[in-house]
Parts: C-alpha cells; sequence; structure tokens
C-alpha cells in the first residue's frame, strides 16, 4: 500500500476561502462560452492581480517545434532541466505565463533547472497530438538537457493525465528517460464521476462538476474513448513506473480518483507516497503568488524537495 499522510475531514483554510473567491472572479473576465473567451478571461483575471514572482537566477525562453518553452535556473549551478513541468487547464486553456510563479518556486525549492512547454490545447488539435508533443519534448529535454540522461517529470490536474500517459509511452517504449512522477491533484479517470464529484464539485469549490464534464468533452468529444488507458491512466498497466509522489487537495472533485490512483500504484508494485493537504482546494499551488499561502508553499517545498532527490 502507497505511504499516505492520512487527514481528518477539515473546514477550508482563510487562505483557501480568500483563494478560491479570487478564482471565481474569472467570470468577471469571460465575455462568453467559447474555448478564446476562456483563455482571455483566465489571463485577464492573472493580468489584473499582483502575484509574488519569485525571483530566479535565470529564465530562458526556447521554442520546441514552434512551441514556446521556459527554462527557470534557481542559480548559476543549475545548468541543465532535472524536471519538466506540464500545466493545467482541463487540456484547453492556460500557459506557462500562468504557471510561471509554481515553476520558480519548484525550481527554488530543488535547486535545479525546471523546463515547462505550452503544450497544443484543445480543440484545436485532438488527442493523441498533445500527448504525442509532450512525449517528444520530455524525450529531448532527458536526452538532450539532462545532466543525467533522465528527468522529474511534474503535473497537475491536467497536465498530471498526460505526466502520467508520457511515462507510459515511454516505459513501453523502453525508454528510461523518467526517474520520479510528481503528480498533483490529477485528472486520472475520464469516465466516471464518484463520490468527491458531488461533494466538492456543487459549487462549495470552484472547480465544478459542470467545468470537469466540459473538459471532457473537449479533450476527448467520443465519450466511448474515454477508457483508453492514455485518457484515463487509472486503467492502464502501472507496473515498472518510477517512484510517484501523489499531491492531493482535501476538498477537491477530483479527489476520489486520486486516492484509487494512489491504491493502484501501490498494487502494480510502484514506490508511491501520497500526501493530502488538509483545507485546500482544486489549484492550490497557485495560492501561494496570490495570497502568500503557507499550504501551498509547503506543498511546492515537498515537490522541490521530491525533484532533488531524484536527480542527484
Amino acid at each position: 500500500m502507497p505511504k499516505h499522510d492520512w487527514l481528518p475531514e477539515v473546514p477550508l483554510g482563510a487562505g483557501m476561502v480568500e483563494f478560491a473567491t479570487y478564482l471565481n472572479r474569472a467570470s468577471e473576465f469571460i465575455d462568453g462560452d467559447a474555448i478564446g473567451h476562456i483563455r482571455a478571461g483566465t489571463k485577464a483575471l492573472r493580468d489584473a492581480t499582483p502575484r509574488d514572482i519569485p525571483p530566479v537566477h535565470s529564465v530562458e525562453e526556447q521554442s520546441f517545434e514552434g512551441l514556446r518553452y521556459r527554462v527557470i535556473r534557481p542559480n548559476n549551478a543549475a545548468e541543465r532541466p532535472a524536471a519538466v513541468y506540464l500545466h493545467g487547464g482541463g487540456w484547453s486553456h492556460l500557459d506557462i505565463d500562468v504557471y510561471d510563479p509554481i515553476v520558480r518556486r519548484i525550481a527554488l525549492e530543488s535547486g535545479r533547472a525546471v523546463a515547462a512547454i505550452d503544450f497544443p490545447l484543445v480543440p484545436e488539435v485532438q488527442f493523441p497530438v498533445n500527448l504525442e508533443m509532450c512525449v517528444k519534448f520530455v524525450r529531448r529535454i532527458a536526452e538532450s538537457h539532462s545532466a543525467n540522461g533522465s528527468i522529474s517529470l511534474l503535473g497537475d490536474s491536467a497536465g498530471a493525465n498526460l505526466s502520467l500517459a508520457v511515462a507510459l509511452v515511454l516505459r513501453d517504449g523502453g525508454d528510461a528517460l523518467v526517474n520520479s512522477l510528481g503528480l498533483i491533484y490529477g485528472a486520472f479517470d475520464l469516465e466516471n464521476e464518484p463520490d468527491s464529484y458531488i461533494r466538492h464539485g456543487n459549487g462549495s469549490t470552484p472547480l465544478t462538476l459542470e467545468d470537469i464534464r466540459k473538459s471532457r468533452s473537449l479533450y476527448i468529444p467520443d465519450a466511448a474513448r474515454r477508457s483508453h488507458p492514455l485518457v484515463s491512466p487509472i486503467r492502464a498497466d502501472l507496473r515498472d513506473l518510477p517512484p510517484v509522489f501523489l499531491a492531493l487537495a482535501s476538498h477537491d472533485p477530483l479527489y476520489d480518483e486520486n486516492i484509487a490512483m494512489a491504491s493502484k500504484l501501490g498494487q502494480s508494485g510502484c514506490n508511491v507516497t501520497l500526501k493530502v493537504y488538509a483545507g485546500t482546494i482544486h489549484g492550490f499551488l497557485e495560492a501561494e503568488s496570490v495570497n502568500g499561502s503557507e499550504i501551498a508553499s509547503r506543498a511546492m517545498r515537498d515537490l522541490g524537495q521530491w525533484v532533488a532527490l531524484h536527480s542527484c
């Protein structure tokens, strides 16, 4: 069974209530239901909000097959990336600018360089195009840039889904390029709606059941294909994966499928560590830059230590 920091049910922390209010303000900036409106509105929310962007040694902007990516170096010794971060946003929105404070913090906490890419979004592309591009990018970073020929692969929400799928593709291809996985409140089961979808997706937190259904339909319009193991990795053969760190938000609609994923990883012989961050909501890592959330800082410190442990 996975190592697990079991925590009792607790109310949302004060900082999370404030953060949820911030996320809900996105509706003020979104003028329509089209994905372009959602992208513009979520960007406008961040542009209108003072965020704490931690200083780092260097930020290098590069391009990979026409896609923008960024390498964050926390110090002058961190020359080559030790990790790749795949951002969340329902496979359809958000980008490395929104995630810049998070990636910087993980780089600082790990003492290692971290690369993040603006992978192709739906609906402009359809699965598996975005996954295939992430596989190519991870292979490029691991083989050409990393110090030891392998990397930590990190991602949250949709990015955690893609990170695990990338690791499965590379494993099946015999490529030992991923030395560890850091998966943060991931979307691992696109077929089912467990109890936590009702507990926490009823409007009590910003991520609702309706939001989840929209994201699924954009990512995989054909519901019959959502059982594919690279779409719903809870269905995959999880043997022979590298060590996994699973970070969960206690008040997340995706909570139950993350617990199920941790259990299946453990049953598959994977070295898995599960941490539940009490009183938090989906997307809470961003709260550090918005309101100085201590628990978000702690989670990124844990992720940074995970990267440092596996990139010695």
